[in-house]
């Protein structure tokens, strides 16, 4: 997303719509359920001793990472699903979205603990008490939370996407001069720079005189110093009027090679650089979205979601069968006895 469709998103914005505001008035009552709700089952537990049990500890710890959900992401969320844009900045876009993924996933694993709570004490129902004891539970639920937590911390170092930084333009007349820079460039490609100033230089005036420490990303300012690792600059000339340009494509593989060298004025190579902040392309101020990367994708999705369903859909089927069998077991021995009664009776008849 460039600059120009970035300011029309925030200008398309209908803040006043009727529709728009019940769609964010109903989705907040909804949100304040979610914390009354859990706040309610907090409370329930704690103030009686008859519901501390181990499986209730679970039950709590759900709700405290529900809760969390509704406190620090609902509110938010529903503003962005229902205008479509983020007013709360940058940073707390990062942090919102790690919470989300951290608050969520706990969720997640937290079901995934009531499941084996439940499968341990319908298996073993003896030595349940034993196994899970409330300081096997404690340990339990803070390594949920640690676990989760390394699931939503990898973006918050460094794991995101891969994007290119548009670096300050230099406009002359019918002309610009841009050139980006990829974040995570590989060295192969070579700064193809100087095939620019393949001009007679002895026609072209002195450039002005710079002042101050120089521009690291102009390869035409007297203080040039390409930057270490921004092995990849394009540059390119875009003119408003119609020009004519010779294409010249140059090929390192082989010998022979085609150039291109366009038609534009001079002094367009030393024109100063208009001060323009470099910004990310494809990024937004009015945009907040998790990272694409396809590897934090596979490791987020099995972390939070796949391994988990899995496990609990493992101890619940185990649960069923269990539960088949106690219960084929009790109607056998129903059976069992009455027949034996049934057998006895004339016997009791006497």
């Amino acid at each position: 997303m460039n600059e120009t469709e970035c300011d029309d998103l925030i200008k398309s914005v209908k803040w006043t719509e009727p529709a728009n505001l019940i769609s964010l008035a109903v989705l907040e009552f909804i949100n304040v359920l979610v914390i009354g709700g859990n706040c309610l089952v907090i409370a329930a537990v704690f103030c009686s001793n008859k519901l501390r049990s181990v499986t209730n500890f679970f039950i709590v710890n759900l709700a405290v990472a529900d809760l969390l959900v509704g406190l620090a992401v609902l509110p938010f969320s529903a503003t962005w699903e229902v205008f479509k844009v983020w007013i709360f900045g940058d940073l707390w876009c990062r942090i919102w979205l790690a919470v989300d993924v951290w608050m969520c996933t706990a969720s997640i694993l937290n079901l995934c603990a009531i499941s084996l709570d439940r499968y341990v004490a319908v298996t073993r129902p003896v030595t349940y008490p034993s196994i899970m004891s409330t300081k096997k539970a404690k340990s339990l639920i803070a390594g949920i939370w640690v676990l989760s937590f390394f699931i939503c911390f990898p973006p918050l170092v460094g794991w995101k996407d891969q994007k290119a930084v548009i670096q300050p333009t230099y406009p002359k007349g019918n002309h610009t001069l841009y050139y980006t820079t990829t974040m995570s460039s590989s060295e192969d490609g070579q700064l193809g720079l100087d095939s620019i100033k393949e001009q007679d230089e002895a026609s072209v005036p002195p450039p002005p005189q710079h002042v101050g420490n120089g521009n690291a990303y102009n390869p035409y300012d007297p203080d040039f110093a390409p930057i270490d690792g921004s092995a990849e600059i394009r540059i390119a000339a875009m003119g408003l009027s119609s020009t004519t340009t010779t294409s010249r494509t140059t090929t390192t593989a082989s010998s022979s090679s085609t150039e291109t060298e366009p038609e534009m004025d001079l002094d367009l190579l030393n024109a100063p650089p208009r001060n323009r902040a470099a910004t990310i392309s494809g990024s937004c101020p009015w945009k907040c979205e998790l990272t694409n990367d396809r590897g934090y994708v596979l490791y987020s999705a099995l972390g939070s979601f796949y391994i988990p369903m899995f496990v609990m859909l493992f101890f619940y089927w185990r649960i069923y069968r269990a539960a088949v069998r106690t219960t084929r077991a009790i109607n056998q021995g129903f059976k069992t006895t009455k027949d034996f009664y049934n057998g006895m009776s004339p016997f009791f008849s006497l």
